[in-house]
Parts: structure tokens; sequence; C-alpha cells
């Protein structure tokens, strides 16, 4: 978008990263291009790894956006907004966004550990399920 976009992280995701910083010691970035050219890795290399994982065809890297976008404005409408920001989505007519710099980070940080613990209460639930079957 041409602007800086600060991304509040969840425990969880800070705790994941520490973990890849120690994968990939003190490499430049987290996720680097396997080309060795100091880019990051491609979004098509992502979408790769999803169709190899069976998801060809129903869920690319992009639509993880869209998957949390409408999970958390069906679980609280209220964060409409919120979402919109953290989404880094331009909202409001030209001249509110002239007007209002606001950032919420306190709401962002709050929702996206609420998504963190979504996450991972779904997939604790998905684990008792697999016990079940």
């Amino acid at each position: 978008m041409g602007t800086v976009h600060y991304v509040p992280l969840s425990k969880q995701a800070i705790a994941l990263l520490h973990e890849l910083q120690e994968i990939t010691g003190g490499r430049q970035h987290l996720f680097p291009s396997t080309k060795g050219d100091g880019k990051t890795m491609s979004m098509g290399t992502m979408n790769k790894a999803l169709d190899i994982m069976g998801y060809k065809g129903r869920q690319d890297v992009h639509g993880f956006r869209g998957l949390a976008s409408t999970i958390l404005n069906e679980r609280d409408r209220s964060l409409r907004d919120i979402v919109e920001l953290q989404l880094s989505h331009l909202t409001g007519n030209s001249t509110e966004r002239a007007y209002n710099a606001a950032e919420h980070m306190d709401d962002r940080t709050k929702m996206m550990q609420d998504w963190a613990d979504y996450i991972d209460e779904q997939r604790l639930l998905g684990k008792q399920n697999l016990k079940r079957a």
C-alpha cells in the first residue's frame, strides 16, 4: 500500500518466530528465498506448499486473510473496523482518511491474541476429534 503498517503479534506468533530464528540463525529473513539472492520466499513458493499439502484449488496464502476476516467478523461484529485496519485496508472516504490516523493498537493487539487463542482451541478440538475417529 506504500505506507508503513505495524502488525501486533500474539504470544504464540512471537514464540514461533523465536523458534524459527533458531533454525535460520542470523539470516536477514526468516523466510528466505531458496535462490540465495537475499530476497524472501515468494508467494508462489508458499502456495506450492499448500498445493502439496492437498489444498490445491481450495486455499491459497492470500485466502487466509479472507478466512480470518470472515471468522473475526462473525465472532464479533464490533471488530469490523479493527479487522480492516489490521489487514491494512483503506476505510472511509478520503477526507476521513486525511483526518483520522488512529491505529487502535491496543484493540488490534487484543484481537490478534484472541485470534491466536481461537486457532489454538480449534487445533486442540481437531486433535480430540481425530482421537475419537
